[in-house]
């Protein structure tokens, strides 16, 4: 399929060069490091079908603003958007309950991201940066949720979704 290298169901590489990304309707997985590196790529646009993104899947690729997560992912990986460091702002899908360490590591730029109450536990390394990014990070939540209480006892700026 062009420019992706595609096994049952699961992307298992992305080849292309170009700025935008169009996952194929049906594809169920992102395998690790798929579009590793892929420094020209700016917009990703996923199907609805995703269940899984692999570690590291868009791991460096620096140029990266834009990217909606499909409702039925389950879970961030390890390095996800690991040193993305045009990436401004994320929404997590509602099924989402964890995010691993490194996540967003290097991710300086990042200054919002949406977190529904799903989540049960952020890693704490999730968002290292090197040196510490002076950019201030707002989480948006639900109120009494345990990302907001993240947020307060790691002093990030909070600010509460309507109920």
């Amino acid at each position: 399929m062009g420019n992706f290298q595609i096994e049952n169901g699961c992307l298992k590489k992305y080849t292309g060069t170009d700025a935008e990304a169009v996952v194929p309707d049906g594809i169920t997985r992102i395998g690790e490091t798929a579009f590793d590196e892929c420094r020209n790529l700016v917009n990703v646009c996923l199907p609805e079908s995703m269940t899984s993104i692999g570690r590291g899947a868009f791991y460096q690729c620096s140029r990266l603003e834009k990217i909606v997560l499909p409702e039925g992912l389950e879970k961030i990986e390890k390095e996800l958007f690991g040193y993305c460091r045009a990436l401004t702002s994320i929404t997590i899908p509602g099924r989402i309950a964890r995010i691993e360490k490194g996540a967003f590591s290097g991710c300086d730029h990042l200054k919002d991201i949406v977190i529904l109450d799903s989540i049960k536990e952020i890693n704490q390394g999730w968002r290292e940066t090197q040196p510490p990014c002076k950019m201030k990070l707002t989480i948006h939540t639900t109120p009494g949720s345990y990302v907001e209480w993240f947020a307060r006892e790691n002093k990030i700026r909070c600010k509460l979704l309507p109920s």
